[in-house]
């Protein structure tokens, strides 16, 4: 009981002293008497009793003011940002059913909160061509193609880039520079289905683990490229990193990976009901990844700027200015 009671509670911080490291009379820092190491000498901190804060007032401090609710800003309902569970994103009802939402692995035996997705706009489109024709069209810089941008896993809406999109009858996918839409046929009775046994795990995964169920207005899969990061491009510009190629030198009749590799690509697909291509909604703009162009160099690094060294040297990690 005595080695596991935590005791008085100490803060540290750091604090020099002048005397020589080897002296004599240098402080030293000795370990409570049931923890067997050896005493730190030099001491180049100070210690002093810290007290828990707590909601009530205890050892001379007041007591923390207790804040109800949520603070002052908070994103809530459609405002949330991409990668927060919001329900409020897509058009949806909902009601108690006996639905056999999984639980823990196993299906509820009580009613569960079903919600039941309304026909989205891309949906009433009601073919794959259709769909692709609408989406895959991106949009051009001065050298690359950029993919149309979109958000799936709903409703955690996952930032993701569109490339491909198929039904039972094959994938539509564009071309290395985005200028032609490509239809590649499914080869064969059994490719068909397999993209049929993925289209109906995903719809039934919803069903059971979200309790949603998605409307029979168009059985297709949009495959996307979901966001990685930020990369930072030599001149110093923020772009937000899908993983997807640049367009410099390729074949413009080729598209830049075929169905077969987009598994190695880090391709995944979503059902066209639970994805948005809303881009005017809260969840665009997130601030953890904002791109922007190129700022001056004396603003990048400013002089008397704190830095860390990332070289592969023993300095590594050092901090400067």
């Amino acid at each position: 009981q005595r080695r596991n009671s935590r005791g008085t509670n100490m803060a540290y911080s750091y604090a020099p002293i002048s005397v020589e490291d080897d002296a004599e009379d240098a402080p030293q820092y000795t370990a409570p008497s049931n923890l067997k190491f050896p005493a730190i000498r030099p001491l180049k901190c100070k210690g002093v009793i810290y007290i828990m804060p707590s909601l009530k007032a205890k050892g001379g401090r007041p007591a923390l003011q207790l804040i109800r609710g949520l603070i002052r800003g908070a994103s809530t309902r459609a405002k949330m940002l991409s990668g927060f569970p919001s329900l409020f994103t897509v058009a949806h009802s909902a009601q108690l059913a006996f639905n056999g939402t999984e639980v823990f692995g196993f299906p509820s035996r009580d009613e569960s909160m079903q919600i039941e997705l309304l026909p989205s706009a891309l949906g009433e489109l009601g073919t794959a061509e259709g769909i692709a024709h609408e989406l895959l069209s991106g949009k051009r810089t001065s050298d690359a193609y950029r993919p149309r941008r979109l958000f799936v896993a709903w409703p955690y809406l996952r930032d993701a880039v569109l490339v491909g999109v198929s039904d039972k009858s094959g994938t539509y996918t564009v071309d290395a520079k985005g200028t032609n839409i490509i239809f590649l046929e499914h080869e064969g009775a059994g490719e068909r289905q397999v993209w049929t046994r993925r289209f109906m795990e995903a719809v039934h995964r919803a069903k059971k683990t979200q309790a949603v169920i998605t409307p029979d207005d168009a059985k297709v899969l949009l495959h996307v490229l979901h966001l990685r990061g930020l990369e930072l491009f030599p001149d110093g510009s923020l772009v937000r990193d899908y993983g997807f190629p640049s367009a410099r030198g390729a074949d413009p009749s080729r598209p830049w990976a075929t169905p077969a590799q987009w598994g190695e690509a880090g391709v995944q697909a979503y059902p066209v009901s639970l994805t948005s291509t809303d881009l005017t909604g809260a969840w665009v703009n997130n601030p953890r990844f904002m791109e922007h162009e190129a700022v001056p160099l004396d603003q990048a690094l400013a002089i008397k700027d704190r830095a860390f060294f990332l070289g592969r040297t023993p300095l590594y990690g050092s901090p400067g200015k």
